[in-house]
């Protein structure tokens, strides 16, 4: 039997991920495979001294402020066991909806419940996806949100109202969250998409607007840069990863559904985009607004 040692310092997550498939099981001390992918078991005694805890106990109390600071931690796991990670709607701990906290539950021998805790490095080596799906999330709802900035405003000039609504209830939900989601990312790119839409169908009458709705319609420029840019770098990235991820299966693209999303939704956004770049070029042509700034760092964009 092999003696091994881990270093998460020198391992990339692919290879701690190998490791924890093919080399962990034959090495001495390593234990088996199952509970290595189980995680790090939380003593019932702890779990059923939370459960016992008053709702007005100071220390459940401190417990949950520390599970609110580190939301992935085996304190917000073992509260989530317990069923005393939040009492309060307002309390926002542990990870959103579809994302994995690394705390879960598993039936035992004798039909008892056990409860295990993995760490967000064990996480990243089971599924090695999980960074970049944080990272590409991160990038789009910079990117959306700057587009939908531009698309309140364009709207506005265009006398578009119903566009204007709902741009702003997209940034906001944007704003309010972090697209961790793939329910989030499919809905925000969904509206994102059918408010450029109606932009491009509304400023390819190339309508002269009166100067104060052409003075409104300026400031959207400076978003609008910012937000195609941002989406078509976003966009350039998930399909790099979307090729890596080719040979996921099924289980494993479960656990990344907002990088899937991404994936297959951004291009159709990116073509939105594309189209409608021109149209908004022209149309700031026929009303006399200065588009060069648009035309230096858009025109190659695509």
């Amino acid at each position: 039997m092999k003696n091994c040692k881990l270093s998460n310092q020198r391992l990339g997550p692919w290879a701690a991920l190998i490791f924890i498939l093919i080399v962990a099981p034959g090495c001495a001390g390593v234990g088996d495979l199952g509970a290595l992918i189980r995680g790090t078991k939380i003593p019932p005694e702890t779990i059923e001294q939370y459960k016992n805890m008053p709702e007005d106990s100071p220390a459940l109390q401190s417990l949950r402020e520390q599970a609110k600071k580190d939301p992935q931690g085996m304190i917000a796991a073992s509260l989530k066991c317990a069923g005393r990670l939040e009492e309060e709607s307002s309390m926002k701990v542990g990870a959103p909806a579809g994302k994995e906290d690394g705390g879960g539950k598993i039936d035992a021998p004798g039909g008892k419940e056990e409860c295990y805790w993995k760490s967000p490095q064990m996480l990243q080596m089971l599924n090695p996806f999980t960074a970049q799906q944080e990272a590409l999330t991160g990038s789009l709802r910079s990117a959306l949100i700057n587009l939908g900035k531009s698309q309140v405003i364009m709207a506005k000039a265009l006398g578009l109202d119903e566009q204007v609504m709902l741009a702003e209830q997209n940034v906001k939900n944007m704003e309010a969250g972090d697209m961790g989601t793939s329910a989030e990312v499919e809905k925000s790119i969904e509206i994102s998409a059918s408010v450029q839409e109606e932009i491009a169908k509304e400023t390819a009458k190339k309508t002269v607007l009166d100067g104060a709705s052409k003075a409104v319609f300026v400031t959207s420029i400076p978003f609008y840069i910012k937000g195609v840019l941002g989406s078509v770098q976003t966009g350039k990235e998930a399909v790099a990863v979307g090729q890596s991820m080719a040979s996921l299966n099924p289980m494993a693209l479960l656990k990344i559904g907002a990088l899937v999303k991404i994936v297959s939704n951004l291009p159709n956004l990116i073509s939105k985009l594309s189209s409608s770049t021109g149209q908004i070029m022209d149309f700031m042509t026929a009303n006399e607004i200065d588009n060069n700034e648009m035309k230096d760092k858009l025109s190659d964009a695509f």
